[in-house]
C-alpha cells in the first residue's frame, strides 16, 4: 500500500475554522462546476473528521451527525439503526464529543476512507473508527462511526498518515458490473481495494474490521472491538 505522509493535518484544523464559514466543509472542490476527478485524496477524509468534530462542539453533536451522515448511515445505540432517522429525535450528547483522527485509510479510486484516532466527551475517552463515502457531488458524508472507551490516551500525533490501497492486481470486474447500494455495516468500496465489515457479538459486542488491497490479497489496516455490556444490553 501507499503511504502519504500528511503533515499539514495538524495546521488543517485551524485553516479549515476560515474555510468552513465559506463553504460547505464536507464538500471536495473544485468549484469550478466541472467532473470532479476520482483520485485518493486521504487529506479530504481528515479534513471532513475535522469540520465534524468542530460542527459538534458549535452547533450540538446531534445535529453535527445528522448532516454529516450519508443516506446509508448506521450506528449501534446499542442495536444497529438507520442513522438519519435515529438522529431526528433529537439525540445530544452530554456534552459535545471531540473527535481526532490519528490515520487514514483510503479505496484506490478514492470512493471510500477509513479514519481512526481518539474522542474525548468531557472526562471520558476512548478511540474511534470511521468509515466516510464520497458523494457524487464531492461531498464527504460518515456510513458508520464507532466509539469504543479505552485507556488513558496518549498524545495525538503531530503528523497525520494516509495509507492508499494498491491499485495493480485487483481482481476484474464483470462487463456492465454494478456495484449494489452501499450497506454501512459490511461492504467494499466500488473498486473492491477497500473492505469493512462489523461482527456482532453477545451482550451486544461488536468488532469492525477495515481490510484493503495489497497488491496481492485483502490485508487487514485495522480493527476496533466494544467490549460486551455486564448486563443484558436490551
Amino acid at each position: 500500500m501507499r503511504w502519504a505522509v500528511l503533515a499539514f493535518a495538524m495546521a488543517l484544523a485551524g485553516a479549515a475554522s476560515a474555510q468552513d464559514r465559506r463553504d460547505d466543509p464536507f464538500r471536495d472542490p473544485p468549484r469550478d462546476g466541472r467532473q470532479r476527478p476520482r483520485y485518493a485524496n486521504p487529506s479530504a477524509v481528515i479534513s471532513a473528521d475535522l469540520m465534524l468534530s468542530r460542527r459538534a462542539r458549535e452547533k450540538g453533536e446531534g445535529q453535527a451527525l445528522r448532516e454529516a451522515a450519508a443516506p446509508r448511515a448506521a450506528m449501534f445505540v446499542p442495536q444497529r439503526v438507520e442513522a438519519g432517522q435515529w438522529l431526528k429525535r433529537g439525540f445530544a450528547g452530554a456534552a459535545a464529543t471531540n473527535w481526532q483522527p490519528h490515520a487514514v485509510w483510503m479505496s484506490c479510486d478514492g470512493g471510500i476512507g477509513v479514519s481512526r484516532g481518539t474522542w474525548r466527551q468531557g472526562s471520558t475517552a476512548g478511540e474511534y473508527v470511521a468509515i466516510w463515502q464520497r458523494q457524487e457531488n464531492g461531498e464527504w458524508r460518515w456510513l458508520l462511526r464507532e466509539p469504543v472507551p479505552a485507556a488513558p490516551l496518549g498524545e495525538a500525533p503531530e503528523m497525520i498518515a494516509g495509507k492508499v490501497a494498491e491499485c495493480t492486481g485487483l481482481p476484474a470486474r464483470p462487463r456492465g458490473f454494478v456495484p449494489p447500494p452501499v450497506d454501512a455495516a459490511a461492504d467494499a468500496s466500488r473498486d473492491g481495494s477497500l473492505e469493512w465489515a462489523v461482527r456482532l457479538e453477545a451482550r451486544c459486542g461488536r468488532t469492525v474490521t477495515v481490510k484493503a488491497w495489497n497488491g496481492r490479497t485483502m490485508e487487514t489496516v485495522t480493527e476496533i472491538r466494544r467490549p460486551a455490556r455486564a448486563n443484558d444490553c436490551g
